[in-house]
């Protein structure tokens, strides 16, 4: 089981997606409805991206699992740090697993 689903943090994962991709959506309809619509979807995707970057972390130690690898792969340039974010089995800064007995 990795670090997110073990600690139930897997859904804020999911909800920022999800907020993202609503995001983008407003964002390509500001092309046929206006130019405030783009900044309301690039205000939505930034309220999303934050809330997530403070919500994912680990619940011993506090550290901010999402926004550590999104800052350690060139702030989200670099591919593979969702994926990695999605695989993790512990906390890097603790070591932090559900199953060791914590």
């Amino acid at each position: 089981m990795t670090a997110l689903q073990a600690s139930s943090q897997a859904w804020k994962l999911h909800a920022t997606t999800a907020t993202l991709l609503v995001s983008l959506g407003i964002m390509v309809s500001a092309v046929f409805s206006g130019l405030y619509l783009f900044f309301v979807g690039l205000a939505l995707g930034t309220v999303g991206m934050v809330l997530c970057n403070l919500a994912i972390r680990c619940p011993q130690c506090g550290a901010h699992w999402y926004w550590r690898l999104f800052k350690a792969h060139g702030y989200g340039t670099k591919i593979g740090w969702a994926r990695e974010l999605i695989r993790q089995t512990e906390c890097p800064s603790c070591s932090y697993n559900r199953h060791d007995g914590a």
